[in-house]
């Protein structure tokens, strides 16, 4: 959706047009695309407006002036009545107050790309599934309880697009050993449990939770936790020996896999099934927007791991073709690590020493000879973003679009240059996960970014339990005083405190 200009209206006897498109995005929850030479400044008579349907109103407010309107979804496209139609090349499209600069036939091209990428999310809507659990552990034999929350992206509203829930789990080999379907009521919420005595032994199990409509984006889509299954105490009620059985390579299930599924595909490439156990470790390069830029500045975030998949923190450092160390670079207890390098056109590799004290060596991906590098800053409350962009983009027409939840909230156009910074506000960006975006007039992606915005925190997002009840007793009831914002859903475990598994603060799980 196109970003809504956002002011107040006051009463007076007259009104501008531009008065009028605040009021009515405001109103009737639509985004106004429009002419840049379009004149906003006509004036027009108050009217009472109250239980109007839109078109009516527009064409009541039109009517007798030179402007006409074209409803699209969400948007409604403003343009004078000379031009034959919304879509003509000589259109100036004014985007959230940007204008799209440039000759007519790429303004054309980014319009429609810019287009394309508003309507996309309410055209084809996502949905998103939350399981809350009653517990961060289990034993075998014991019973798993959850609710779920499914939810619309494009309106973070409880879904209509859906009413079953799949819920499944699958063990250390990635196969289903028990899948579960729950019915999603109206207000997008499902109740549900599974029983864990089908499962093969202790051991860490994942749950899966997705609807039919989610497959549609593959199972990146999908909700996934990792649960850990301990082996059941050999005393009812006594959790104090954490146990999980040790599983060698050697007693493990063959692997079945489809050699032709895209995943195992991807796993093997990866290195992720391998019989090399000789205390390697694996690098995986992550570079910011993307790709790295030949002579551009560009900074690469790393993961650093050992057989095992346990984070690995050492020091190595990054050289060229001719030897010469461009970066060094520390990984710290999460295996994590940053670095700058400038690509200069030939093979960068990066070296550390593994467990066995012996240096291994990777190759950091390819850089290209076209595009641009991103940089984007967001820690304080202003997002500041670098564009630097190579020769063959000069002066070309570029734009560049702030999403969140698939909808675009700010867009922009510019002919590039060598540097470009932007800088956006805190009101122009929204809370949670936000996804920067450049885009040519081909509508190719050069360059992406995500970055999280935390939430403000609030008082109407906490809950205050209190009890009543003075003394516990056996099977006694325990009145509870939940104070929170109103008509709000919540879900609640009860549970013996004893078996929430409390890793490396007191008690430690031992492997068998």
């Amino acid at each position: 959706m196109l970003c809504c200009l956002t002011s107040s209206v006051g009463w007076s006897q007259t009104t501008t047009l531009f008065q009028e498109i605040l009021d009515m995005q405001k109103q009737y929850g639509v985004h106004f695309v429009y002419d840049a030479s379009l004149d906003t400044s006509i004036e027009f008579k108050c009217v009472k407006r109250n239980k109007v349907e839109l078109t009516k109103r527009l064409r009541d407010l039109l009517g007798g002036t030179n402007v006409e309107f074209k409803k699209r979804g969400k948007n409604v496209i403003l343009y004078e009545k000379e031009h034959e139609s919304p879509n003509a090349d000589c259109i100036n499209v004014q985007l959230k107050g940007v204008t799209v600069k440039g000759d007519s036939d790429s303004k054309t091209s980014l319009f429609r790309h810019l287009m394309k990428a508003t309507s996309f999310n309410e055209s084809y809507p996502q949905e998103k599934v939350y399981l809350h659990f009653d517990n961060t552990g289990y034993f075998e034999n014991e019973m798993m309880w959850f609710k779920a929350y499914v939810i619309r992206t494009d309106r973070q509203r409880a879904t209509d697009l859906s009413k079953v829930l799949y819920v499944e789990l699958l063990n250390n080999n990635g196969d289903v050993i028990k899948t579960t379907k729950w019915h999603i009521d109206s207000h997008g919420q499902a109740n549900g449990n599974m029983t864990l005595d089908s499962i093969l032994g202790s051991g860490f199990y994942e749950v899966r939770a997705y609807t039919r409509h989610m497959t549609n984006w593959g199972t990146n889509a999908c909700f996934s936790r990792v649960f850990p299954i301990f082996k059941k105490p050999a005393k009812d009620g006594d959790y104090s020996n954490l146990l999980i059985k040790k599983t060698s390579y050697k007693q493990r299930t063959p692997n079945f896999r489809d050699p032709s599924d895209t995943l195992y595909r991807h796993a093997i490439a990866n290195g992720y099934y391998t019989s090399n156990l000789e205390k390697t470790i694996s690098v995986r390069f992550y570079p910011e927007g993307g790709n790295m830029i030949v002579g551009k500045k560009c900074r690469m975030a790393m993961l650093c791991v050992d057989d095992n998949g346990r984070a690995y923190s050492g020091d190595g450092y990054v050289t060229n073709s001719e030897g010469d160390v461009l970066a060094v670079v520390h990984t710290d207890s999460l295996g994590r690590g940053v670095f700058d390098v400038t690509p200069d056109g030939g093979e960068l590799r990066f070296q550390m020493k593994n467990l066995k004290d012996k240096h291994q060596f990777f190759t950091l991906p390819e850089a290209k000879t076209e595009g641009c590098a991103l940089r984007v800053d967001a820690i304080s409350d202003d997002m500041h973003a670098r564009i630097s962009c190579t020769d063959s983009l000069y002066g070309k027409m570029i734009a560049v679009m702030l999403s969140n939840n698939g909808n675009v909230v700010y867009c922009d156009t510019m002919t590039a240059v060598p540097e470009i910074d932007i800088e956006l506000s805190r009101e122009q960006q929204k809370e949670g996960v936000n996804q920067f975006t450049i885009i040519d007039c081909r509508g190719k992606v050069l360059a992406e970014r995500l970055f999280f915005i935390c939430p403000k925190p609030s008082a109407q997002d906490s809950i205050q339990i209190t009890s009543s009840t003075q003394k516990l007793m056996p099977c006694g009831k325990v009145e509870l005083e939940l104070n929170g914002k109103p008509n709000s859903s919540i879900s609640l475990s009860a549970i013996d405190a004893a078996t929430i598994p409390q890793f490396g603060i007191r008690k430690v799980f031992a492997l068998r």
